[in-house]
């Protein structure tokens, strides 16, 4: 199916408010429709490793990726081999001096710089391929465009309509009634993007098992 994604942040605040809180716009609080927005968004972002999140990025080591959530494999494009994830502490334990140059098998996460970096060590001056979830940057202009497949951007109005209403009086059943709705279409959004399990179908009868 379709994963185009181009609605920007200004559409996403207009149909916030027309879902019952024009009200807050009215009485200037709009960075509040606007923080609400934020962490349904990144709430969403954050639930699972969406197909959308994907995305890979060509450097030499170290590589600083302020996005980054969840690395998912890092290749040395002269070798074409995939290096190993390393914890930074069992790294030094097995070399203490982590300047030792030579070909690369491992690679670990510095954040000494105040944002992820991929280091990889041995250290190499090869090219690295960096295949990762991002963390999505968080909506500022109203020009912004989620990242979020079009057809699902209604899941980050109706979490933040999920906020709105906690912030207010006497909606608890309308609350119920957003957090019933975000969660089914956050379901079928699941059955839509994500891979389905696979199973294995066994049988009494001898070398009869079948995948399905």
């Amino acid at each position: 199916m379709s994963q185009a994604a181009s609605t920007t942040f200004v559409t996403v605040q207009t149909e916030f408010y027309n879902s019952g809180f024009n009200y807050i716009s009215d009485n200037s609080q709009t960075d509040r429709a606007k923080r609400w927005i934020n962490q349904s968004y990144q709430e969403l972002c954050a639930l699972e490793p969406w197909p959308f999140l994907k995305t890979s990025t060509t450097s030499t080591s170290p590589a600083s990726l302020p996005t980054l959530n969840r690395i998912i494999y890092v290749r040395d494009t002269s070798t074409n081999n995939k290096l190993i994830e390393a914890d930074f502490d069992n790294l030094t334990d097995l070399q203490p001096n982590l300047t030792t140059t030579g070909t690369a098998g491992w690679y670990y996460i510095d954040y000494t710089a105040g944002s992820p970096a991929v280091t990889a060590f041995p250290v190499t001056t090869n090219t690295l391929q960096i295949v990762y979830y991002q963390n999505p940057v968080e909506l500022s202009a109203d020009a912004d465009v989620l990242v979020v497949p079009n057809q699902f951007v209604d899941v980050v109005v109706l979490g933040a309509m999920r906020r709105a209403y906690l912030d207010g009086t006497d909606t608890a059943q309308q609350y119920q009634m957003v957090k019933a709705e975000w969660s089914d279409r956050l379901n079928f959004m699941r059955t839509q993007l994500l891979p389905r399990p696979s199973y294995q179908e066994v049988s009494i009868w001898p070398s009869a098992s079948t995948d399905w």
